[in-house]
């Protein structure tokens, strides 16, 4: 925790390094801005010193930036997964989670099976088939269109 700390303590350091420089400012001349010394800045430069956010707030005016600016670029970058126009789609088809819809286009054989039930319980629904007997019958080796099409016998 303190470790993460003192990473994050020296990016946001870092970013106002590298605005400071873009705006062609010395450390000598930022500290006057803000009211501290040229040492100071060094020290919040290189992640020696933490700062409070009113002190981030004042870097930030000075610099001509906003505060999530400087934190958001000292942010570490995080993975993002690439679009995956195949599974949105899939997605939006069948009325699932794109995290489902990933799954599938990474395993066509589970989508396959997913369908499969899908068919056989929209199948027996549209009949009155009990569930329990149309996985039955299919594990029987019975094709949807024999279990959509044999009548339910009940037994008075």
């Amino acid at each position: 925790m303190a470790r993460d700390r003192l990473e994050f303590a020296r990016a946001v350091g870092m970013v106002i390094r590298r605005l400071r420089e873009k705006r062609g400012l010395s450390q000598a001349q930022l500290g006057d801005a803000i009211g501290v010394s040229q040492g100071s800045v060094w020290n919040i430069e290189h992640g020696r010193n933490a700062m409070d956010l009113n002190t981030l707030r004042d870097y930030a005016e000075a610099l001509g930036v906003r505060c999530m600016t400087i934190l958001a670029e000292a942010e570490p970058r995080r993975h993002v997964q690439p679009r995956n126009d195949a599974a949105l789609k899939l997605a939006r088809e069948h009325g699932v989670t794109v995290r489902t819809a990933v799954r599938w286009t990474r395993n066509p054989s589970a989508f396959e099976a997913w369908l499969d039930r899908k068919r056989l319980r929209d199948g027996a629904r549209s009949v009155g088939i009990p569930m329990q007997t149309a996985y039955r019958r299919k594990s029987d080796g019975w094709t949807l269109a024999e279990i959509v099409s044999e009548p339910v016998r009940r037994t008075a």
